[in-house]
């Protein structure tokens, strides 16, 4: 939900409190005592003080017998766009000035004043209309040669006008709207353009005093054109006469028939004028074929002309279904025949009849039947046969007529409802029966149309149900019609933030809707919760398995290139790991590269839709910042291995040439900082079990953020606010030693264990045994050597075990870790052991040896291969990307 929806529903709850105050019955018993309100003034109480969008003042008036004060409610934005004087009195007569400010914005605004007599009260609601605005969605429009119909977005809060200018009218025109459009939508149909330039047009949206103009340019080329690509024969034949218009050189292919033939062509006949010779058919069935006009240089260009005759004493009707208007029309009937016809109109159907009234000579192959104006509201329809004199020969006409316009609306088209709910009752004023569900419309054949289908669930509507909100839930309200009456119940608001629901009803006949608008107020004391729902469980989930296997299967190859040689078992597939040589072309490389970007993809498609999905504007800034954070935690591990890399900033249109701008590490750690301050500010500051579902993922502790903060300030070497972050973790208390922060595993149960051989990582996680060693290296950073070595010990001493590969607490103590002495190693040394065995498999031990200055002599490799080479492939695919030094 938008800022500019979250302000009209405050207005609206606003108005819905000021409406239940201001038209109640009942007053206290003693209110004459109190206050006396001259007629003038008394208005403003009923109906609220209107200011225009020019800075305004007005005068309440009233006589008061106690001391009196006026206070007013805070608006929607704290704006201070109006001023009251005097804000208090005593006894006798009163004049309070409201005086207002000029409104620059496309909003009506709104504030309820309420006056305070010795203890009574009364509200009025003070309302300044809105700057006027006539703003178009788009302002240029591409158009194909063929021709198409545009749409056009008109937000507006005027009544305007559409001008399409003289020079393009003749192929520029407005479509009458349908109920498939909105009232904010616009169509206009724009004709083939016959011409091989290209041509511009406008549609100008104007109240004579806002102008807004759509430019309109529609491409040119060649075409091959015919004026008619029906043409109907009788069974006697003739010769035929086809206009064809082109603008280049054309070719024509003629049937492989013996009854057509091209005629002669003689000196002075048109090359555009085309003849045909059509025998005599002497068959009872009709026949027809086509004749291809094509583009020499281009045959796609072609137009096809379908030649249709009809049997021995046929009557022929191409269109057989007609609609009359409702104030009645002669409906033109093209009929091909080689008879004498008469028109055979059912007695039940008087409202039809043949003439020949019509304003210019009868046309060949026409007749003409007058439909009388429709004195009813339903529509009807008639069957009129076409028939030959003297044969049997017949085709039949269908003629649906639609029924006079009907009133049918709403003394009240708005209810404002306190957060109490309660009974309404509106009056309906309507010449036909309404209902809730819309009417079975009249057709031409089997009585009713079909209706539109229904059910299809489109990326769109799949992301709708993605979240949703506890103690958030819809308005809720009952319906139903008595007499002409519409009565609607409005439960009691379960839902903290006020809210607007329609109820549709449906005219009979033409199915014109008739709409209320309820708005009802939320109660302050239900507080929301935002949750995943089920269609966002799925695609996180999916998204959350996603980020398994790519983490692991690169936590398990960092393993084999920090800590693996050609002996380990089972690994000598990725031998350029263990030994350290990796080259561009490492296949393992390329696969888990692109892996990162199908994953990182995935998270910024939905990140993309939240601004369309019904989320208060601070959740969608919230989501978007948690989106963020489980990209980081790819992009992340990506620094660790390449340094630098491409940052997905948008959503490409296509993966395998991303062409995205190449950050350093500390770039792009950079640009993480304001969504993990969001999220620490966002998530509960609580410690969150993590199962299986995707909600706990997403909205994990605000210690997940924290810590990644954390490892972000430690690669950028800000030491002191990575301490300070950790402390605070570790300070609240919520953590044992086998904790973890953050986890999504493959498997529970089994045994937490140290591994001494290389293994296939299990899980990715954030261990609490990973925040007290990061904060032993940042005490010892900033020269605390005895905090730092308290935490060394904790860990050491507890060896809970590395939790990568399996187990979910309660895991077996496989002793203490042989931990070096302060004599024999420095403490960054013996630093360096613990976390070797107690983090392995969390891609972490690698970063820790890179920024501590240990790689080399501990990984025997030089400078450059502290970073991995970036994927040939990559480079192939992407040219923009720089290789890391050295390869």
């Amino acid at each position: 939900m938008n800022i500019q929806k979250f302000g009209r529903l405050f207005l609206c709850m606003a108005a819905s409190m000021l409406t239940w105050a201001a038209c109640s019955d009942e007053e206290p018993e003693n209110s004459s005592n109190n206050i006396s309100i001259p007629p003038e003034s008394q208005e403003f109480f009923e109906k609220g003080m209107d200011f225009t969008s020019e800075a305004e003042n007005k005068t309440l008036t009233f006589t008061a017998t106690k001391d009196w004060k006026v206070t007013a409610a805070a608006t929607r934005s704290g704006e201070q766009w109006y001023r009251i004087h005097p804000l208090s009195g005593g006894p006798g007569e009163a004049h309070v000035t409201f005086e207002v400010d000029g409104n620059e914005g496309y909003d009506d605004r709104s504030v309820a004043v309420t006056i305070d007599v010795g203890g009574f009260t009364k509200t009025m609601m003070i309302m300044q209309k809105q700057k006027d605005a006539l703003l178009l969605t788009s302002k240029r429009l591409e158009v194909k040669q063929d021709g198409e119909t545009v749409t056009v977005g008109v937000k507006a809060n005027i009544e305007y006008q559409v001008v399409i200018p003289e020079t393009c009218r003749g192929w520029i025109q407005q479509v009458a709207s349908t109920r498939a459009l909105t009232e904010n939508t616009l169509q206009f149909r724009i004709e083939k353009n016959e011409e091989t330039e290209k041509r511009e047009g406008s549609i100008i949206f104007t109240d004579g005093t806002l102008t807004e103009t759509v430019k309109v340019y529609q491409a040119g080329g060649n075409i091959v054109l015919l004026t008619s690509n029906l043409y109907p024969v009788s069974d006697k034949g003739e010769t035929i006469t086809v206009e064809l218009k082109s603008n280049c050189e054309y070719g024509v292919k003629m049937p492989d028939v013996s009854w057509i033939k091209e005629a002669v062509i003689t000196r002075g006949m048109s090359s555009h004028t085309l003849y045909y010779t059509v025998s005599t058919n002497t068959e009872a069935e009709p026949r027809q074929t086509e004749i291809i006009y094509f583009d020499k240089s281009n045959l796609d260009i072609a137009d096809t002309l379908t030649v249709k005759q009809a049997q021995r004493d046929a009557v022929v009707i191409s269109e057989k279904n007609h609609r009359a208007k409702a104030e009645g029309e002669v409906l033109a009937i093209d009929v091909s025949s080689n008879v004498d016809l008469t028109l055979a109109v059912p007695d039940t159907c008087g409202w039809l009849s043949e003439t020949s009234a019509v304003t210019r000579a009868l046309q060949p192959h026409k007749i003409y039947i007058k439909a009388a104006a429709n004195e009813s509201f339903a529509p009807r329809r008639a069957v009129v046969l076409v028939k030959s004199k003297g044969s049997n020969a017949c085709d039949t006409v269908r003629v649906l007529q639609a029924g006079k316009e009907a009133r049918a609306a709403l003394v009240r088209t708005e209810l404002n409802v306190p957060k109490e709910g309660g009974t309404y009752r509106i009056k309906i004023e309507s010449d036909v029966p309404v209902s809730f569900d819309k009417w079975d419309e009249l057709g031409f054949d089997d009585g009713y149309l079909d209706t539109a289908p229904g059910g299809i669930v489109t990326e769109d509507t799949f992301f709708q149900t993605a979240f949703y909100y506890v103690n958030n839930s819809t308005l809720a309200f009952s319906k139903r019609i008595e007499a002409d009456e519409l009565i609607v119940t409005v439960e009691k608001a379960l839902f903290h933030d006020s809210q607007t629901r329609e109820v549709v009803l449906y005219a009979k006949y033409n199915n014109k809707e008739i709409k209320l608008t309820i708005h009802q107020e939320g109660d302050a004391d239900v507080k929301r919760e935002l949750r995943l729902g089920d269609s966002g469980k799925k695609y996180m989930g999916a998204v959350y398995n996603q980020s398994l296997r790519l983490l692991t299967g690169m936590y398990t190859l960092e393993d084999c290139y920090t800590l693996g040689d050609p002996s380990d078992q089972g690994y000598n597939n990725h031998s350029d790991f263990s030994r350290r040589t990796l080259t561009p072309d490492t296949y393992a490389l390329y696969d888990t590269f692109a892996a990162c970007y199908k994953g990182l993809r995935n998270i910024k498609v939905l990140e993309e839709k939240l601004d369309e999905l019904n989320l208060y504007p601070e959740d969608v800034n919230g989501v978007a910042a948690l989106l963020n954070m489980q990209a980081l935690m790819v992009y992340g591990e990506m620094v660790n291995w390449w340094g630098n890399v491409p940052f997905m900033d948008r959503l490409p249109d296509d993966l395998s040439a991303p062409y995205l701008r190449q950050f350093s590490g500390k770039e792009l750690y950079d640009r993480f900082d304001i969504a993990l301050e969001t999220c620490i500010q966002y998530l509960p500051d609580a410690m969150v079990q993590y199962d299986k579902d995707a909600t706990s993922m997403l909205f994990p502790s605000n210690d997940v953020p924290r810590f990644l903060m954390a490892r972000s300030c430690m690669y950028r070497g800000n030491y002191e606010k990575a301490r300070d972050l950790l402390r605070t973790i570790v300070q609240s208390g919520r953590y044992a030693m086998s904790d973890q922060l953050y986890a999504f595993k493959a498997e529970t149960g089994g045994t937490r264990a140290v591994p001494t051989a290389l293994q296939d990582v299990k899980n990715v996680c954030y261990s609490y045994v990973e925040v007290l060693l990061a904060l032993a290296e940042c005490e010892y950073r900033a020269g605390n050597q005895a905090q730092a070595e308290e935490y060394l010990e904790k860990v050491a001493t507890a060896s809970v075990g590395t939790p990568a590969y399996g187990g979910n607490g309660g895991w077996a103590n496989e002793g203490v870790v042989d931990v070096p002495t302060r004599a024999a190693d420095d403490f960054v040394t013996r630093l360096a052991s613990v976390w070797r065995s107690q983090l392995k498999g969390t891609g972490t031990y690698f970063a820790f040896l890179k920024r501590n200055g240990l790689g080399e002599a501990v990984l025997n490799i030089p400078t450059y291969r502290l970073l991995f080479p970036i994927p040939q492939r990559a480079l192939d695919t992407d040219p923009t990307l720089v290789q890391n030094a050295g390869y």
